[in-house]
């Protein structure tokens, strides 16, 4: 089956970057064979736009194949048809960057222009952090789970979103706040003293671009 992700099918694409006088390691060809069988399975379900099938096979394609520029791009894909522009975006530049550096033009080009077209639809978030907090001992901010940095607005999935911020010595903040797409969040993070919190939780601030 030719992809519409360019003619370099799945497999294919390891050569690319696979050394030919490397032996392969131990369980690397079972990976390849369920990859590619996860990856054409999600192509068909893809064609039918049933992403909330395609997506986690394509998911786990990805992981079992990090190399394989054809199923990110699927990936990328399937998670804007699944309203995942944030994941999307990010998704179209990591296959762009991986097709250029492994000479598959064709496939640059095309995650290039899905990329550059997402560029203009999808939220962001920024979290700004009082310019005296910013140095404060041990300050952790994370984005549902993951670490995130103040002061610059970042590419964000529709929906809700959790911040949280900690620092030694001050309590913990934590909000819930709603990203649109193709709009600007911002999250004000109040990180008072521990012995000022009370037992509760301290507030914080958001407003919608």
């Amino acid at each position: 089956m030719r992809s519409r992700w360019g003619a370099i099918p799945l497999c294919a694409c390891l050569a690319l970057v696979l050394s030919p006088i490397r032996a392969r390691a131990e369980g690397e060809e079972e990976a390849l064979a369920k990859g590619k069988k996860l990856y054409d399975e999600a192509v068909v379900l893809l064609e039918k736009k049933s992403y909330s099938e395609a997506c986690p096979k394509l998911e786990e394609a990805v992981r079992l194949v990090p190399v394989a520029v054809g199923a990110r791009l699927a990936l990328a894909e399937c998670d804007e048809g699944r309203g995942k522009l944030a994941s999307a975006l990010s998704g179209y530049r990591k296959a762009q960057s991986m097709a250029a550096t492994t000479g598959q033009g064709e496939r640059e080009e095309l995650a290039k222009r899905n990329a550059d077209r997402l560029e203009k639809k999808v939220g962001t978030l920024r979290i700004e952090v009082a310019p005296g907090d910013l140095g404060l001992a041990e300050l952790a901010i994370e984005v549902d789970g993951a670490a995130a940095a103040a002061g610059q607005a970042v590419p964000a999935d529709s929906g809700k979103r959790t911040v949280r911020a900690t620092a030694k010595g001050r309590a913990a903040f934590e909000q819930v706040v709603e990203v649109a797409d193709g709009k600007e969040t911002a999250v004000a993070i109040v990180l008072a003293p521990e012995k000022a919190a009370g037992g509760g939780k301290p507030g914080g601030g958001e407003r919608g671009g």
